[in-house]
């Protein structure tokens, strides 16, 4: 898992008395095997723990004090990208694992699928990456079961998406880097 240090940036909106803290991008990454294949779809996930989890929780501690706030109302993925980092054989480009598009969730440690909050795309030429976002999710708030985790780093990330053929009978396990960068807002 690489992390890349968390530096807070805030900015006053135009519009409102707003405060807007922008994470630096936060890496982990995600283990993707042959095994994880399950009629058709390819679904792996990774704890945010250790430096990752220290970075996430750095950028918190950040926003909360750039806000003057004891928690931020929301907290938003503003970009994701999903890059290949390693393979144990022959897989040299993201579309030798995924074919069409890629769910990239945030869950619960313990919980179950989760919230989907980007899409990449990922087709011909795709090659090693990165793959910039698709689309992106609304912000969690309050009223979201997984904003309580995200505000005490405690969540996953999952990649779900359809397999590519022949991915599963080569028997392969790769490293995919997903790096996401959040928005902590307070209303």
């Amino acid at each position: 898992m690489r992390v890349l240090p968390a530096v807070v940036l805030a900015a006053t909106s135009a519009c409102a008395d707003r405060v807007l803290v922008y994470s630096t991008p936060v890496e982990v990454e995600v283990r993707v095997a042959w095994n994880d294949v399950d009629d058709g779809s390819l679904d792996s996930d990774q704890a945010v723990v250790a430096d990752a989890g220290a970075t996430y929780e750095a950028f918190l501690d950040g926003a909360r004090a750039a806000m003057g706030v004891d928690q931020p109302s929301s907290l938003q993925v503003v970009a994701a990208e999903v890059a290949l980092r390693s393979t144990s054989g022959d897989v040299a480009a993201l579309e030798q694992i995924y074919a069409g598009d890629l769910s990239v969730a945030l869950a619960a440690t313990g919980m179950g699928a989760g919230v989907e909050v980007a899409t990449v795309a990922v087709g011909p030429g795709a090659a090693q990456g990165p793959l910039t976002t698709a689309s992106l999710a609304d912000a969690f708030d309050a009223a979201d079961p997984l904003f309580a985790d995200l505000l005490t780093s405690g969540y996953r990330i999952r990649l779900v998406g359809d397999v590519a053929p022949g991915f599963e009978d080569a028997r392969e396990m790769v490293q995919v880097a997903v790096t996401l960068v959040f928005l902590a807002r307070a209303d």
